[in-house]
């Protein structure tokens, strides 16, 4: 927002962090074109993405707060269905409970500005459904009573641990060297601080989401539901897909953007 307070604020499509569960920093004021699967259907673009707002509830405080509570929810199930002695239960816990409050840090020690954006109740209401649909995996983990090979078990914690680095790792990247840009501006020409391509970003234009990626990868090979499944291809196809197309056309202003889409993925290395 402009430091002027007589300046009417701008208004925005809901984003989200760059790799989180829902949506993403490619933040445009309206598209110029819909991104897949909007595009087909666009009539439910502006319910995904409602336009920022005056009033209403800022949405990092309620992914913040569902973050949050998955550690406490995890370990209220284990309880409840006595699952200490369920190693996939115990290590589900333990990886997706870990995530929640690395999350919560984040938000605090280098947050998104966007976070603070406000918008409809309505959406916080849904954003809050979407984000406890992901204790659907773990409740039917822990009621069933069924663990998993130990290789399964390896392969889920060696994903999770590749996948925050890549996510919380690209992000700090983004904060501190847009930070510095911001302080230290060697653009003249108004363009903004320019493109970050290097590091994390030297390969993949995404990393942060092909960190999340990994991340909810591994609860899902731990809880193996369907309904886990079902939700997290909804949210992946309804959120993170057309977003990170969303950022593709915000950053093609710039002039090396051809060079560095050419040289880098979209988001997962060899395949797409």
């Amino acid at each position: 927002m402009s430091a002027s307070t007589s300046a009417p604020r701008q208004r925005r499509p809901a984003t989200e962090s760059d790799g989180t569960d829902l949506i993403t920093k490619a933040s445009v004021s309206q598209p110029s074109v819909l991104p897949f699967p909007y595009n087909h259907v666009p009539w439910l673009h502006p319910v995904a993405f409602p336009l920022e707002t005056e009033t209403g509830i800022p949405i990092c405080y309620v992914i913040d707060t569902m973050k949050g509570l998955t550690l406490v929810v995890c370990i209220f199930w284990m309880v409840r269905f006595a699952a200490w002695h369920n190693a996939a239960a115990v290590v589900y816990t333990a990886i997706h409970g870990t995530y929640g409050i690395l999350w919560m840090t984040k938000s605090r020690m280098f947050p998104d500005p966007k976070w603070s954006a406000r918008y409809p109740l309505w959406f916080s209401v849904v954003t809050v459904f979407m984000l406890a649909g992901y204790w659907i995996g773990p409740y039917n983990l822990m009621r069933s009573g069924k663990s998993a090979h130990p290789v399964v078990i390896f392969l889920a914690i060696a994903a999770w641990g590749l996948g925050v680095f890549l996510h919380f790792g690209s992000d700090l990247q983004k904060t501190i060297e847009l930070e510095y840009r911001r302080r230290h501006p060697a653009d003249k020409t108004g363009e903004g601080p320019g493109l970050i391509t290097d590091r994390f970003f030297a390969y993949n234009r995404n990393p942060n989401y092909l960190g999340e990626l990994l991340i909810y990868g591994s609860f899902l090979l731990l809880s193996r539901d369907l309904a886990a499944f079902a939700l997290f291809a909804i949210i992946f196809l309804g959120f993170w897909i057309p977003n990170m197309m969303l950022k593709d056309q915000s950053i093609s202003r710039y002039p090396e953007f051809a060079e560095y889409k050419r040289k880098t993925c979209f988001l997962i290395p060899f395949l797409w």
